[in-house]
């Protein structure tokens, strides 16, 4: 069974909800202009009109159940986190591996010692994904060039480890790119 805040995540997601936590102006604002967009706003929350979304969600989630992806992501997500740290923590452009289940990032230091990040015009968080891509694994660039993985939550093992690979063969890369171009004493 789905635990009831993944769930309400999920249905979120399924039905392109947007779900706000407390009332404010913002929440104001935000049901005054959805009625401008073509959509309904009921209280703390905005969605689509129609219940074709609805039935979808429901779907989705009885699919989840019956894969059992609750205990599949328990048993994946560890691993994933594991793998993670072995391969990027001590990797000179990794100021930091963070995450949790099967949400991670890699935070891109130009200097590590001092845990000093690139100059935003630098771009190099974009740049690493350009690698990745022809590395065949997509990521995503975050604030302070980190960059984030959220793999399908179907995952095996097998793919974590290529996905691992993949992304140190990018990161690699942008670590010899960075060298030629002195932007780090890498």
């Amino acid at each position: 069974m789905i635990a009831e805040p993944v769930l309400w995540a999920l249905v979120g997601l399924a039905l392109g909800l947007v779900v706000v936590r407390r009332r404010s102006a913002g929440v104001a604002v935000l049901a005054a202009q959805s009625l401008l967009l073509g959509v309904i706003a009921v209280d703390h929350a905005v969605t689509e009109h129609g219940s074709v979304p609805a039935a979808v969600a429901i779907e989705t989630l009885k699919i989840y159940d019956e894969m059992d992806i609750g205990a599949h992501v328990r048993e994946v997500g560890p691993y994933m986190q594991q793998r993670l740290r072995e391969r990027f923590t001590d990797h000179p452009l990794v100021g930091e591996v963070r995450g949790v289940g099967l949400v991670g990032a890699l935070e891109l230091v130009e200097d590590k010692a001092a845990r000093k990040n690139f100059a935003p015009a630098r771009k190099v968080g974009p740049r690493l994904l350009k690698h990745a891509e022809e590395h065949g694994v997509i990521l995503r660039a975050m604030i302070n060039d980190a960059i984030g993985f959220s793999p399908p939550l179907v995952i095996s093992k097998d793919e974590i480890d290529a996905m691992i690979d993949r992304t140190a063969a990018a990161l690699d890369a942008l670590a010899v790119q960075l060298r030629r171009e002195n932007l780090t004493v890498v």
